[in-house]
């Protein structure tokens, strides 16, 4: 194949194979916390698709309420104003109201805001990332459970408090002019998981160690049931930070996921026989350990993504390129081995993927009489190191691997405000914002820390949890936790702070956790 005409980079030229794939995960773009909690409200509730949201109808909402539910005024200083329900302005963000957004407290407020800029003909949306997480962590038949208890959790009730109820009820009945219900559209009639939303799932229940998809999917009950704990603005904060670290820690581990199979892929081309299916269930799923962490706390985040998404696009390019030679050559990957996908009984993630490294080892001659690794290595590297456009991909400067880049600083990035009164608005937050010239270190805001530690002592009933539970459940996410970090470091002062360890009663020493809620 001649290097110039493979075209790499644009999704549209992706080939098929791998467009349809575990090894290609729905494409993040820039998003926030807000946005991935409104998302949801739309796809699990509402009904709606993103492109039906238009931020300008913030600003026009208060003139259409009626005055039995406060009128103009009232609904001004809620939608508008600080201390009502109105997000404070973002930093560089300018003052008119069309660039205003809402709090997701309540499903109403996401037909009119939790986008990102001017109503376009499409938007990404967010909610399908969501979707393929929940599959890749519990699989069909449980994920599909867990999606009907989250519609419902996101559902205002009776049980609700009196204000969530008030702002559901008055929004509810005020917006039918602007943002009308669109009516029989049958791509959001019923939410299901799809096959290609099923294909990173390993089905392995009994493993020494979850994916951030499976560790995600068995916390986020513990967060719906603590719904009837709290107030919904209360609850919602947590909703939004278990979105937040599960979407985006199982994106950075779904390009970590590619490298490995790249990596693997080119081991095949070479002649060495794939490892068995139980191998590769444990070098993919479970690659996040200590010695090759995602992120690690305390250390700076930026680093460590844009070194990921950078291996992430060569490995892409890669495998797009392998693909591409066999099927030129007379040896596509056959419909029914579509990487990753469950495509009969007893068919899983894994299984396929054995398939296709099987595929590549016994035909590697078509790749390359010689050495197929090696023909392979020297493509990618000719297609880097030749073609400008590739090059802006490998730094993060245009496609898809900018828009990774931006998911997840801003996902699991403290929300910086324009106004420094305003900046504990965001305490949900993995990382936080110090300024421009400092590093963006890994230390779980307030809110992130009390959703985690719920999660932890919620898997364990009635057994006390101890620091080291904590430090396993954070490495599953594939965040790492340096010696002392749990007891003098930040994280370890933030939840002594925040009153969620205890020293431990027994001779033994030691602290353990305190069941917040």
């Amino acid at each position: 194949m001649d290097v110039q005409t493979f075209e790499g980079e644009p999704r549209s030229t992706c080939h098929p194979k791998y467009e349809e794939s575990m090894l290609f995960t729905t494409a993040p773009e820039w998003s926030t916390g807000e946005v991935l909690l409104a998302s949801a409200y739309r796809r699990l509730v509402l009904g709606i698709s993103e492109r039906f949201v238009d931020l300008g109808n913030i600003a026009t909402m208060p003139t259409l309420m009626p005055e039995e539910v406060g009128g103009e005024p009232l609904w001004s200083a809620l939608l508008l104003q600080r201390d009502g329900i109105a997000s404070p302005l973002k930093h560089g963000q300018s003052s008119p109201t069309a660039t205003r957004q809402l709090m997701p407290i309540v499903p109403a407020t996401a037909r009119i805001a939790g986008v990102l800029g001017k109503r376009p003909r499409s938007r990404w949306n967010p909610s399908s990332l969501l979707l393929e997480a929940i599959g890749a962590g519990g699989g069909e038949a449980d994920g599909n459970s867990l999606l009907m208890s989250l519609g419902q959790a996101l559902e205002v009730t009776d049980k609700d408090d009196l204000f969530a109820r008030f702002v559901e009820e008055a929004l509810e009945a005020g917006m039918e002019s602007i943002a009308p219900r669109p009516q029989d559209d049958p791509a959001y009639t019923e939410v299901r998981l799809t096959e290609a939303q099923l294909s990173a799932f390993r089905q392995m229940p009994n493993a020494q160690k979850k994916s951030p998809a499976e560790r995600f999917f068995h916390d986020l009950p513990a967060v719906l049931n603590a719904k009837c704990k709290l107030t919904r603005r209360q609850w919602t904060v947590l909703l939004e930070a278990i979105l937040r670290l599960g979407l985006g820690m199982h994106v950075l581990w779904t390009c970590r996921a590619n490298v490995l199979v790249w990596e693997l892929a080119l081991s095949a081309a070479s002649g060495t026989q794939p490892p068995g299916t139980n191998e590769l269930r444990r070098r993919i799923w479970e690659s996040h350990d200590e010695a090759h962490p995602l992120l690690e706390l305390g250390s700076d985040a930026l680093p460590l993504i844009k070194n990921l998404i950078e291996r992430y696009a060569y490995a892409r390019t890669g495998l797009n390129l392998l693909l591409c030679r066999l099927e030129e050559n007379g040896k596509p990957i056959l419909s029914d081995q579509i990487i990753g996908y469950q495509l009969a009984q007893g068919t899983n993630a894994p299984t396929g993927l054995y398939e296709f490294l099987s595929h590549i080892h016994e035909h590697r001659t078509i790749i390359d009489k010689i050495d197929a690794n090696k023909w392979l290595r020297v493509q990618v590297a000719r297609l880097f190191d030749e073609r400008s456009d590739m090059r802006a991909l490998a730094q993060r400067k245009s496609g898809y691997t900018r828009n990774l880049f931006e998911f997840a600083r801003h996902s699991l990035g403290q929300v910086r405000t324009k106004d420094p009164d305003q900046r504990c608005y965001d305490l949900s937050y993995m990382f936080a914002y110090t300024d421009d010239r400092k590093p963006l270190l890994v230390h779980p805001g307030p809110a992130m820390l009390l959703c985690i530690v719920h999660a932890c002592c919620s898997e364990s009933s009635d057994i006390p949890v101890s620091l080291d539970d904590l430090r396993r459940h954070l490495g599953e996410y594939g965040l790492r936790v340096p010696a002392g970090e749990l007891i003098h470091g930040r994280t370890g002062q933030d939840l002594a702070m925040l009153g969620l360890v205890v020293d431990s009663p027994d001779a033994a020493g030691g602290r353990l956790l305190v069941r917040p809620l």
